[in-house]
């Protein structure tokens, strides 16, 4: 980007403050933390809020 002179906006990659990603993805993210599920500008879910597990070949909705 920089030899071409291009400037990058990406969203941030957040993963590591993501309540979505939690060890129980059965179980949904407590009330607590759903002001912090990665959301749009609309206040809609993002794909970041839907963890996918490979061993199971699922997407899981924060909510459960």
């Amino acid at each position: 980007m920089d030899k071409r002179n291009i400037q990058l906006h990406s969203p941030i990659d957040d993963a590591e403050n993501n309540p979505a990603i939690r060890e129980d993805l059965i179980q949904p993210v407590t009330q607590e933390q759903w002001e912090d599920l990665p959301t749009n500008k609309k206040g809609q879910f993002t794909n970041a809020a839907f963890v996918y597990d490979a061993e199971r070949n699922s997407n899981f909705c924060p909510m459960g």
